[in-house]
């Protein structure tokens, strides 16, 4: 028997108000920390850019913070990340410089057109760039001298 798939929930239906390239990030980030779910219309990098501001504007702790202030910033994060989705179109991601993620179509077998936060997008897409080149190890003896 397969193992059950883990993959991002699809939104099937939303009420994003579309964004793009005309909207300062700084202004979406700040809709995103207000609740507003937003669906950008035109670029992956749009949305890279909109979530490096809402890292600013929610204050990124840095590595050198401690575990409280990580995980307040972290969970901030992730719930407004959540709403800045990205259009899936015939089981691609709808933009012109997106990264491939060719695992969409098996994990949406049900499903060829819907939203996913741009966050799982990249997460898969950096998923897919793995499966695709493997992970090399560098194995070797080593000597442990006489």
């Amino acid at each position: 028997m397969p193992a059950a798939l883990h993959r991002p929930e699809p939104v099937l239906r939303h009420s994003a108000q579309p964004v793009d390239r005309n909207v300062p990030p700084a202004q979406a980030a700040a809709w995103l920390r207000e609740g507003r779910s937003l669906l950008v219309t035109d670029r992956f990098v749009t949305g890279l850019d909109i979530l490096a501001e809402l890292r600013v504007q929610l204050e990124d702790p840095g590595e050198e913070a401690g575990y409280v202030e990580k995980r307040a910033f972290r969970e901030a994060f992730q719930a407004a990340s959540k709403r800045l989705l990205a259009p899936i179109v015939g089981r691609k991601v709808a933009f012109p410089d997106a990264p491939r993620a060719g695992f969409l179509a098996e994990l949406y077998p049900d499903h060829a057109d819907f939203a996913l936060p741009i966050e799982d997008a990249k997460v898969l897409s950096s998923a897919w760039g793995w499966y695709e080149t493997g992970v090399h190890l560098g194995i070797g003896r080593t000597s442990s001298g006489p």
